[in-house]
């Protein structure tokens, strides 16, 4: 009797156990009230001009064009709006175009001191190297010593080291010569 009670008490702890535990994750909670959002308050299309304004000049254009979405088109302050984002734009192509400019200049001159520090690194190895840029745009790179040999320029355009820096200084051809007769074009694009 003793061993039925014992194991009906386990049958029930174990029914009460493994429903606790399937249950456990559907605990339900009532869900919270949430303020509604705000709603956007709908400015009137001069005030909606006026702070257009404001953000193009902060350089918000989030924000601006927001603003931009709002003013409707049959208002009078909608062909000003246009005529202000059409003027930021040309501005911002005329930045980028001269953004563009200097980062040529820069590369160029950055490409030039490169070429001076390294015929200055092989000079101080003992080499008799002249090293230089040519070009529009000082995108080549010409390196000019007397024992450049086939197998020399095998090896250089081999090291991807080599030719991923100068990838990345902007360099577009490598040219090696021995100043005599053999010379070698590289193209590293």
């Amino acid at each position: 009797m003793k061993k039925l009670l014992y194991f009906l008490g386990a049958i029930f702890a174990f029914g009460f156990i493994s429903q606790g535990l399937t249950t456990c994750g559907k605990i339900e909670f009532a869900p919270q009230s949430q303020p509604p959002a705000p709603q956007p308050v709908q400015l009137a299309p001069a005030d909606a001009l006026k702070k257009m304004t404001v953000a193009i000049r902060t350089g918000d254009m989030g924000e601006a064009n927001r603003l931009f979405r709002d003013i409707p088109k049959d208002s009078p302050e909608y062909k000003k709006a246009q005529a202000l984002y059409d003027e930021w734009r040309a501005k911002k192509a005329k930045a980028d175009k001269d953004a563009a400019r200097i980062a040529k200049r820069i590369g160029a001159v950055n490409r030039k001191k490169f070429a001076k520090e390294y015929e200055r690194q092989l000079l101080d190895k003992g080499m008799d190297a002249y090293v230089s840029t040519q070009g529009k745009e000082s995108s080549t790179l010409k390196i000019k010593w007397v024992l450049v040999s086939r197998p020399l320029v095998h090896k250089m355009i081999n090291d991807e080291n080599v030719v991923e820096n100068l990838r990345s200084l902007g360099f577009t051809k490598l040219v090696m010569s021995d100043g005599y007769d053999s010379s070698w074009t590289i193209d590293l694009k």
